[in-house]
């Protein structure tokens, strides 16, 4: 009986401890916890895209983070966006997009202190790029990531110069903008029934430069702190207005009446895009007589290349999950998935890698045997001073279809831009903008 009792006590124990083992494995299994058992934590990241475009971009790196899952809040870019997502209590911890709207709520978290603790390389980014990050604020911060690298090209269209009996642009060495609207004006006109126009910047009735050449010169307008307008002293901008006026003083460069996307549909030589705009090309047959060189430069600066601004990816100071924000980040803009992206042609990287950029778009079919090295002929333009928010309130476009389709001199042009920016300035103050 002692014998019998003791098996059954013995017995008792070991299902105990089996059962006991089973509820431990079993907890840990529904947590999904890793190895360690530590917790997996959700990061918030409010972006635009979604889609392909989500898991291109940003939601293909959560495989290679630990214990961290990403969830995309739908976010239109917009301050009344941002208080939209903050009104239903779904704050991100990340935000990407333009730096405006961040900034008027203050909700961003700069990566100074982050970059220290977490040992970054801030060396491996682009230095022209990050130079421009410290210019969004006086204090010189870096107040995100930029999510990409824009590279830009002045596509052409081999059979439009070919009825203009003009010589194909150089494949390396960018012409000069002087050149570049000249050349334009050879190919403005009507050939066989069809009107032609030389240049092109937009797919829709966008004539002429635009405002590349401008974007090249990395000026503000406007006083960054106070919003003063800097437009009639401004040397740059008259720079580029005198070259918009020499644009338009050729015979039938410009109809306001013309419209369209026009070298899409084969009637314009040039077109200044950004990105692999040839990739999205589908008509083969069209393909074959495009190709790309670099874009026109100004001939006392010829390494500066285009500013665009870029968006940028920001952790919130509210947010309970800083360190893990920053991973994401990391992860964002390490080589492997930088690669991923610049190969495919979705994005230029960030990087300071100078092989990565020569990877740009190397797997897009739209680019096969066209000259990618366009993309790489100059550096983004870098502003000296922090880059003003107040710019937004001065309508260069209006100005330049002033000097298009109004006889007035460049003088009274500049003027009336100062007068109606600094009125919307005051305005946009006034409203506690």
């Amino acid at each position: 009986m002692k014998r019998f009792k003791s098996y059954c006590l013995i017995s008792l124990v070991i299902i105990l401890a089996g059962i006991f083992s089973g509820c431990q494995s079993q907890s840990a299994g529904n947590e999904g916890d890793d190895t360690k058992g530590e917790k997996t934590v959700t990061i918030k990241i409010a972006y635009l895209f979604d889609g392909d475009i989500w898991e291109e971009r940003v939601g293909s790196i959560e495989k290679d983070l630990t214990n961290i899952k990403l969830e995309r809040i739908p976010y239109e870019n917009t301050v009344e966006s941002l208080q939209e997502i903050f009104a239903k209590g779904n704050k991100p911890d990340i935000i990407i997009g333009p730096i405006e709207p961040m900034k008027e709520l203050e909700v961003i978290e700069p990566l100074d202190e982050l970059i220290e603790q977490h040992n970054f390389d801030l060396d491996s980014l682009n230095p022209a790029l990050m130079k421009n990050v410290r210019s969004l604020t006086d204090e010189g911060k870096i107040v995100g990531f930029p999510d990409n690298r824009p590279f830009f090209a002045l596509y052409y269209n081999k059979d439009v110069f070919d009825l203009f009996g003009q010589p194909y642009p150089d494949e390396k060495t960018a012409m000069i903008w002087d050149e570049a609207i000249n050349l334009a004006a050879k190919m403005t006109g009507e050939k066989n029934g069809t009107q032609y126009v030389g240049m092109t910047h937009g797919p829709f009735a966008g004539f002429g430069p635009g405002t590349w050449p401008l974007d090249e010169l990395a000026t503000n307008l406007t006083d960054p702190e106070t919003g003063e307008v800097n437009i009639q002293d401004n040397p740059k901008l008259r720079k580029y207005f005198d070259l918009m006026a020499e644009y338009y003083s050729f015979q039938g460069i410009h109809d306001p009446d013309w419209e369209g996307d026009w070298f899409a549909e084969g009637k314009a030589a040039m077109f200044i895009a950004q990105d692999a705009y040839l990739d999205s090309v589908e008509d083969k047959s069209f393909l074959e007589s495009l190709d790309m060189v670099p874009v026109p430069v100004w001939e006392d600066n010829p390494e500066a290349g285009p500013y665009r601004g870029f968006w940028s990816m920001v952790i919130t100071n509210y947010s309970e999950h800083k360190d893990e924000a920053f991973k994401v980040l990391e992860a964002y803009v390490s080589k492997k998935h930088q690669l991923e992206v610049t190969e495919s042609g979705v994005m230029g990287s960030i990087l300071a890698d100078p092989e990565i950029h020569r990877n740009y778009a190397i797997n897009a079919p739209g680019l096969e045997g066209k000259n990618r090295e366009a993309f790489f002929a100059q550096e983004p333009a870098i502003y000296e001073d922090t880059i003003s928010q107040w710019d937004s309130y001065v309508d260069v476009g209006a100005a330049v279809e002033k000097i298009a389709e109004q006889d007035k001199d460049i003088n009274t042009i500049i003027r009336e831009l100062e007068e109606e920016s600094a009125a919307k300035i005051k305005e946009a103050k006034e409203a506690g903008k």
